[in-house]
């Protein structure tokens, strides 16, 4: 059992656990049968160092009578098919060993949310995501401050925007598009789980 002294700790998954982004990119070349506007891509990268969040917005001239492009999130095998982040497991698995909770937060369309939480069991089987006698569990939501948790790892400054100012904020940092902008300075900025999982190890 965990100890009730120590830090739950949310942890987003699109993107902050698993790689989604650029799975949905290659889906769209599959599907639409043509390569992303290449020029357009160069360009926001060029202009704002950033791709666009909403990668669909790089197939200027797919057919539109053809799949719509978030029918990819309506998979309901999708993460059978995709991957942790490099050192994402073995972060989270260092920190549910020194004590900590380890609560997913995650924004499910209603298509993939089975084979997300398969994803998560396959891939965390030391956590107990189904009782909760860890302390830890999966919620999927889109209020996520309104899970109980002392630190927040998300990619979207929205979700982190919810947070209390007392709850730590780390920003995962993806090459995508924001819709808003932060609220407050974050803890940490890092796209590496090691270093984030170090830091929090010395911070808590």
């Amino acid at each position: 059992m965990v100890s009730k002294t120590k830090t739950p700790i949310l942890i987003d998954v699109d993107l902050t656990f698993v790689d989604s982004g650029w799975p949905w990119l290659d889906w769209m070349v599959d599907v639409y049968q043509c390569d992303p506007d290449a020029q357009a891509m160069q360009k926001d990268r060029h202009e704002i160092g950033l791709y666009n969040y909403n990668l669909s917005k790089y197939f200027p001239n797919r057919c539109k009578e053809a799949i719509p492009p978030y029918e990819f999130w309506e998979d309901p095998h999708l993460y059978d098919k995709l991957k942790p982040l490099p050192g994402a497991v073995d972060a989270v698995r260092r920190l549910h060993e020194a004590g900590h909770p380890i609560r997913f937060v995650s924004y499910c369309k209603k298509g993939h949310f089975s084979s997300k939480v398969r994803f998560l069991k396959r891939h965390c089987p030391f956590l107990d995501l189904d009782g909760g006698s860890d302390g830890s569990g999966f919620y999927a939501t889109k209020v996520k401050a309104g899970v109980a948790g002392g630190v927040i790892i998300d990619d979207r400054h929205q979700f982190l925007n919810q947070f209390a100012d007392d709850v730590i904020k780390i920003k995962f940092d993806t090459p995508f598009t924001q819709d808003e902008a932060p609220r407050t300075q974050y803890d940490l900025t890092s796209s590496d789980w090691n270093v984030i999982a170090e830091w929090l190890l010395e911070t808590l």
